[in-house]
Parts: C-alpha cells; structure tokens; sequence
C-alpha cells in the first residue's frame, strides 16, 4: 500500500510541474491535432487479431483522439481519462 500512495504523490507532482510549464506556455504540446498514426496502423493491421467484445482504457488521453479511433475502429466502448488540466479543458471544448 505505502509504494502505491508513493507513486501517486509522484505522479500527481509530475502532473502539477507539467501544467504550470504548460500553462505558462499556453500550448498543448501533447495534442498533435489527431491519433497517433502508428495506433491507426495497428488497427488497420487484419493480421492481428485485436478484441472486438471487451472494453479499452486510453489513460492520458488528452483531447480523445486515440480513444475516439479506438472506440469507432474496433466498436469498443471506450474510456478516455486524463489527470491534466490543461487536457481537460482541451477535451471539454
């Protein structure tokens, strides 16, 4: 249990550094405006065979691009979170 809340206290300290660097930048420098081109490429790859009938995670999700691919290539119900502000606010608009 200790590691655990540990990692969290990190994790949640990085995240506070990387918004204010964000925030005084005014950037989103994560969102590059689309999915990642390589997640697409797997998904369109038929020689995997990928899960068609059980749910996804998309942790740091940003905007949703990825999870929004996801959820529409493989009819996944899907699940994107993040723990960033900045992203948040982002995926809200």
């Amino acid at each position: 249990m200790g590691c655990r809340f540990v990692g969290i206290n990190i994790l949640r300290r990085c995240v506070s550094l990387f918004s204010t660097e964000v925030r005084r930048s005014d950037t989103t420098p994560w969102d590059a405006g689309s999915y990642q081109p390589a997640l697409k490429e797997v998904l369109d790859d038929k020689a995997l065979a990928l899960p068609t009938e059980c749910r996804a995670l998309v942790p740091g999700c940003g905007r949703g691009y990825d999870a929004i691919l996801i959820a529409k290539t493989l009819s996944l119900e899907t699940l994107g979170i993040d723990v960033a502000p900045t992203a948040i606010a982002a995926a809200q608009e």
